[in-house]
């Protein structure tokens, strides 16, 4: 068993932003997988404490119930339905 406390935070509102800064040796995140498929690919990242996952959130995408959606709405739901959906 190995304990760690950092000595400082960093914040992130930017999950590929974070991904950087760990693949730079400035500390290990908790992120959604499709953020670091590539850096565990590529072994620029490792999977820690595999075995203690969390579940997955909830998300919401609320908009109208309209036939004439904007294609801009649309194509963007259509690219988030894409990406979580994989």
């Amino acid at each position: 068993e190995y304990t760690y406390t950092p000595e400082d935070k960093l914040l992130f509102n930017d999950p590929e932003a974070a991904c950087s800064a760990a693949v730079h040796g400035m500390g290990i995140l908790q992120t959604a997988d499709l953020y670091v498929e590539r850096g565990l690919g590529d072994g620029t990242l490792i999977e820690l404490m595999s075995d203690h996952r969390i579940e997955s959130r909830a998300l919401y995408l609320c908009y109208p119930d309209d036939k004439n959606l904007p294609l801009r709405v649309r194509s963007f739901i259509d690219f988030l339905l894409s990406r979580i959906s994989s």
